[in-house]
């Protein structure tokens, strides 16, 4: 017998038939005064981040990018190297999660680009310039919205 694999599980908890295109799960992510709020696809990364909330940590800047430690489980998926302004991406390798905001030193087109490919999770709703002015070790503070 075949075990599921995690991706299969993860979909029996809210099966994405019964609301297609539905972002189900949505976070808050506090950094320097700001505040912001997120919805994460439906993917393992993105389950497994949400079930790992509430989090804190310090940033890193990479031009207009934003990453910071955040080890959870993940399985390589949904990969993206070339983002879209506000998109929300999980580093494997570096056990990081990133807010892409603008050009970072890997983009060639204007377009923010990751170093390497990372796992797309969702995206940040509303204006992602506010991050502009946040400096490399600021906290972060992510946790669900109720």
């Amino acid at each position: 017998m075949q075990r599921g694999t995690a991706s299969n599980i993860y979909c029996k908890l809210i099966p994405s038939n019964l609301f297609p295109g539905v972002r189900l799960m949505k976070i808050s992510i506090t950094i320097t005064g700001l505040e912001l709020e997120a919805e994460l696809d439906e993917c393992t990364t993105s389950f497994a981040a949400y079930n790992a909330l509430p989090c804190e940590s310090s940033v890193n800047r990479w031009g207009d990018e934003i990453y910071f430690d955040f080890p959870i489980p993940a399985v390589p998926e949904n990969l993206k190297q070339t983002m879209d302004i506000g998109d929300l991406g999980y580093w494997l390798e570096g056990q990081a999660l990133a807010i892409f905001f603008g050009s970072t030193p890997a983009s060639m087109d204007g377009k923010p680009r990751a170093a390497v490919p990372v796992i797309y999770m969702g995206r940040i709703i509303g204006d992602t310039r506010v991050l502009r002015d946040v400096e490399s070790g600021a906290v972060i503070t992510l946790k669900t919205c109720d």
